[in-house]
């Protein structure tokens, strides 16, 4: 695999977890009993200037990746609405963005590293994937698989009302 076919492969994969990321904002925000969007019906966020100040609510917040994750779980597991999203999408999402990639001298392989704290002076080894067209092909179809799942969710959930024009 050469460097413009691992950036490839990146850019798809992290395409399919910021559009994951999106998904699940969505479908946790029609879930009832969650905090509302905090945004007036059809806002047009594509129309905002940088550096607009928004209510935080459930699709406009900062609850971190692993978090809507649980949020979700908790929710379709408690509701029997669909099968729970694997947790080990969450690692490899934050190995991709809080980790690094190295490759051998010849650059033919390339492996994605992240590492935690384990004790004082120390870290552990979290992941050491090879990033070859293989795994880059089988974790862009399971994000996508996941991310079907959700929209099969989120299909079963009633549309909110739009609010009522009074004049």
């Amino acid at each position: 695999m050469n460097i413009d076919e691992h950036v490839l492969g990146l850019g798809r994969l992290w395409s399919n977890f910021l559009s994951f990321d999106a998904i699940l904002r969505v479908t946790l925000s029609r879930l009832s009993g969650v905090r509302p969007s905090g945004l007036p019906y059809r806002t047009d966020l594509y129309s905002l200037p940088v550096g607009t100040e928004l209510p935080e609510g459930s699709i406009a917040n900062m609850k971190f990746f692993s978090t809507l994750v649980g949020d979700y779980n908790e929710e379709v597991t408690t509701r029997s609405l669909g099968e729970p999203i694997d947790s080990s999408l969450v690692e490899l999402r934050n190995a991709i963005a809080h980790g690094f990639v190295t490759t051998s001298a010849d650059k033919s392989v390339m492996r994605l590293l992240k590492f935690a704290r384990s004790k004082p002076g120390f870290v552990k080894i979290t992941t050491s994937e090879t990033m070859d067209a293989a795994w880059f092909k089988t974790q862009t179809r399971r994000v996508y698989d996941a991310m079907c799942s959700v929209k099969t969710v989120l299909d079963k959930l009633p549309m909110p009302c739009p609010p009522m024009k009074t004049a």
